[in-house]
């Protein structure tokens, strides 16, 4: 997948997991009453979800060279852009910043809510795609889907960032500190 579809790592792992999720429940069988029916139990679930299903669905048939068992399904509807009239208060962020209990956490945590990255964009960051002298990033995530462009972050961020830069000891250059990725899932990194 990583050749013939030219798919970031985190999303063939996606993948095979909701691959290997439709075996199990379809025993190893693959029809197109068996996709109707896997399908079905995600016709409850948000749009999103659905069309990641049917998503990993197609990419195995194409593999299996199937495709037209796909034929008939077609992706949800998702909802258009939603609007927000107003960003979130710092009363509104307080709760989740206190619970953050070590320096990393507080600045990771300070520095998504006024960014608005993603975890996945945020553990791929370099210490050179932050501007500590305007308080800007730019991240180099670029996907099929999606393209970085320019971010900031206010006041607050930029202080917890330079102290939790000023703790840090190891050479590493990604901006978190986490370095790669772990095995597996990296949502189930311990700075988040």
């Amino acid at each position: 997948m990583i050749i013939n579809m030219r798919l970031a790592s985190s999303t063939i792992r996606n993948t095979e997991d909701r691959i290997k999720a439709y075996f199990r429940r379809s025993d190893g069988i693959v029809s197109y009453i068996s996709i109707s029916n896997h399908l079905k139990g995600y016709l409850n679930h948000a749009p999103a979800t659905y069309n990641a299903e049917l998503k990993a669905l197609h990419r195995l048939l194409k593999y299996l060279n199937r495709t037209e068992l796909m034929e008939s399904f077609k992706m949800a509807p998702v909802d258009s852009l939603v609007t927000i009239s107003e960003p979130p208060t710092r009363e509104q962020v307080r709760p989740g910043f206190k619970t953050q209990e070590t320096t990393l956490a507080k600045a990771v945590y300070i520095f998504l809510a006024t960014t608005g990255l993603r975890k996945g964009e945020l553990l791929s960051l370099k210490k050179e795609h932050v501007n500590l002298d305007n308080r800007s990033v730019v991240a180099s995530h670029y996907t099929r889907s999606k393209r970085s462009g320019v971010t900031f972050y206010n006041e607050e961020a930029e202080t917890w960032l330079r102290k939790y830069l000023e703790e840090r000891t190891d050479n590493d250059p990604g901006f978190s500190g986490a370095g790669e990725y772990p095995e597996g899932n990296p949502g189930h990194l311990t700075v988040f």
